[in-house]
């Protein structure tokens, strides 16, 4: 099992232990600025029906800890599905 996709995974199911009902994306976003204190910043640049474009300043896991963003990809991608319309 490639470790990326370990930590997509690891990052997904954190979603699901910090949201199991789901939650606002917006309100996740902020949670996330408010929770982890550090220099850097966690924004929603668009939304759209179809899109959401996320940018990440000063990456806490690839800049800092030296892990591959792949945990917090799969942790922000099952928290922004888990908030869409079902169908």
């Amino acid at each position: 099992y490639d470790s990326t996709k370990l930590l997509y995974e690891i990052g997904r199911k954190f979603s699901f232990y910090l949201f199991p009902f789901g939650k606002d994306f917006r309100e996740i976003i902020n949670e996330i600025n408010q929770l982890i204190v550090t220099d850097w910043q966690v924004k929603i640049v668009e939304r759209t029906p179809e899109l959401v474009v996320i940018r990440v300043d000063k990456c806490i896991f690839c800049s800092e800890i030296g892990v591959s963003c792949d945990l917090f990809k799969g942790f922000i991608i099952h928290s922004l599905e888990k908030n869409l319309p079902s169908g």
